[in-house]
């Protein structure tokens, strides 16, 4: 079994696991806090799970969601390649519109998809093994390759379902339309009027749906979001904070600044250096040790 990781960022802790084996049985175990892609591309298998056991067989695509328990079996000279992605990935690579809204739904269940057309799993195949290149040699680039990698192989997951007839209108809540809708127009900066208004509700009841979902108004919740990616792109990209602001949709990074400073404490520059600092520093005790 040959496993390629790295533990830099929430998209270099992707893991992509080809086992096979001649003689012997391969066994890999899902991770808390994380989900895993199977797919079985000969012989025969079995994801052992208390809840719902289920046989593989070639030519499979199986889902195992976040918080799921199960453990992948493969039999003697079979081959299938496992991708164990932190459940932080999902919502950084779902892709746009329709597919990412169904998507959202859809993988929070295991999904199993026999007998998918070879191209189709050839197309799957490749990107891991692409996903796999980049995480083993990261270049400048590389989270965002990764991160339109995964969206190309959840679209694909996406078409399975479309052409077996398995993506149902999946009802939509007013707090679900907003969570869909903010990811979508997030650099915008539409006020919470707008929202209320594109949605068919009035801001009043806008308001309390959010805030018992999430404890925040939709005011908060809105900057929380828009502070959880600036914070991610300060981590693991090369942008300059001017170039971060202009991709959220600031028109002035002074403005972005100010912004960013008010919600953690410290200008974006001052965080990423900290940041930088605390994880070089988190290496070097690890490197310390016998």
């Amino acid at each position: 079994m040959r496993t390629i990781s790295n533990s830099s960022s929430p998209l270099l802790k992707i893991q992509i696991h080809d086992i096979e084996s001649r003689l012997t049985q391969g066994v890999m175990s899902q991770r808390p806090g994380s989900c895993s892609l199977v797919l079985m591309e000969r012989g025969s298998g079995e994801i052992c799970s208390a809840k719902d056991p289920l046989k593989l067989a070639a030519n499979q695509l199986v889902w195992l969601p976040h918080g799921e328990t199960a453990q992948v079996r493969t039999a003697p000279a079979s081959r299938a390649i496992i991708a164990v992605l932190p459940k932080e990935v999902i919502s950084r690579s779902l892709p746009e519109g329709a597919p990412g809204d169904d998507l959202q739904h859809y993988l929070k269940q295991r999904l199993t998809q026999q007998g998918s057309e070879a191209a189709a799993l050839d197309f799957v195949k490749s990107n891991l093994m692409r996903m796999r290149q980049e995480i083993y040699s990261p270049q400048p680039g590389t989270e965002q390759i990764l991160t339109h990698l995964c969206s190309l192989v959840f679209l694909q997951i996406w078409r399975n379902l479309y052409k077996a007839k398995d993506v149902r209108p999946v009802p939509k809540s007013v707090v679900d339309r907003f969570f869909a809708m903010e990811r979508r127009h997030r650099a915008e900066h539409l006020s919470v009027g707008d929202y209320a208004d594109r949605i068919g509700v009035s801001r009043d009841r806008l308001g309390a749906e959010v805030r018992r979902a999430t404890n925040l108004s939709p005011r908060a919740y809105l900057h929380q979001e828009l502070i959880r990616e600036a914070s991610e792109l300060l981590e693991i990209s090369s942008l300059q904070v001017a170039q971060i602001a202009y991709r959220l949709g600031f028109s002035e990074p002074g403005y972005f600044n100010r912004f960013f400073q008010r919600h953690t404490g410290q200008p974006p520059g001052r965080y990423r250096k900290h940041f930088r600092r605390t994880r070089e520093e988190a290496s070097d005790s690890f490197a310390a040790w016998p």
